[in-house]
C-alpha cells in the first residue's frame, strides 16, 4: 500500500520537473535566437508574428507610446515604451518595444541594430498604433506589419535571461534542500546554520517562482 501511495507523489515530481526543464530550454533558446548566436532573419519588408529578426534603425521617434502597469493599481511594477524605427535596408516603418533609453542610442548618422521577436501589439493598443501608421504612410513610409498590428520586442534576450535565472533560482534551492542532512533533520535540532540554509533557500524558491511568473507574460 505505502509503495502505491508513492506513485503519484513520483508521477507530480516528474510532470513538475519536465515543465521546468521545457521552460528552461524555451529561455535557452530565446537567448540563442535573440542574441544572434542562431541566425536571425533578415528583414525583407512585412515581419510576422513568431520570427526573431534584426532591423538596422537609422531613424527612432519617440518613444510614441507608454504603458503603465501597477499590482492591484497601487504599487507601479513598471512602464513598456514603443517607439518606432525606419530599417536602413527595406525602408519599412517598424514598432519596437523596448527601454526607456533607447532613443538615446540614435545619434546624428548612426545605425542601430535592433534584434528581437516579433509579437502581436495588445488589443488594447491597436487603435492608437494604426492611427500611428496611417500618419507614417502620409509621408511615404510603408508600414512593416500587414493586418495584425505587431512590433519588434527588443526585451526578448533580457527575458529569456530572468527565466533561465527563475528557473536555477526555483530549482537549485529545491535540489539542496532535498540532498543535505538538513532536509532530515527535526526542525526542533536545526543549528543556527540550518535556520539560515533553510531561509535562505525558501526566499530563494519565492524569488525564482516570482521571475518565473514574471517572465511567463512574456512567452507569447
Amino acid at each position: 500500500m505505502k509503495k502505491d501511495n508513492k506513485i503519484p507523489g513520483i508521477i507530480s515530481l516528474i510532470f513538475i520537473g519536465g515543465l521546468f526543464m521545457t521552460y528552461l530550454v524555451y529561455n535557452i533558446l530565446g537567448l540563442f535566437k535573440s542574441s544572434g548566436i542562431i541566425p536571425l532573419k533578415e528583414l525583407e519588408g512585412h515581419i510576422h508574428k513568431g520570427e526573431y529578426v534584426e532591423a538596422y534603425a537609422d531613424e527612432i521617434t519617440g518613444p510614441v507610446y507608454m504603458v503603465s502597469h501597477t499590482l492591484n493599481g497601487l504599487i507601479p511594477i513598471g512602464t513598456e515604451y514603443y517607439y518606432e524605427i525606419i530599417d536602413k535596408r527595406t525602408g519599412y516603418a517598424y514598432f519596437v518595444r523596448a527601454s526607456k533609453s533607447f532613443d538615446r542610442k540614435a545619434d546624428a548618422g548612426s545605425v542601430v541594430s535592433v534584434k528581437g521577436k516579433v509579437r502581436s501589439m495588445d488589443r488594447d493598443y491597436t487603435d492608437y498604433f494604426i492611427k500611428e501608421t496611417d500618419g507614417l504612410s502620409a509621408y511615404g513610409y510603408r508600414s512593416g506589419y500587414a493586418g495584425e498590428v505587431l512590433y519588434i520586442d527588443n526585451f526578448v534576450f533580457f527575458n529569456s535571461l530572468l527565466g533561465v535565472i527563475g528557473v536555477l533560482f526555483t530549482c537549485v534551492p529545491i535540489v539542496l534542500l532535498i540532498l543535505t542532512p538538513t532536509a532530515r533533520k527535526p526542525v526542533n535540532t536545526f543549528s543556527t546554520f540550518d535556520k539560515v540554509f533553510v531561509a535562505a533557500d525558501v526566499i530563494a524558491i519565492f524569488a525564482g517562482l516570482f521571475i518565473i511568473g514574471y517572465t511567463i507574460t512574456f512567452l507569447f
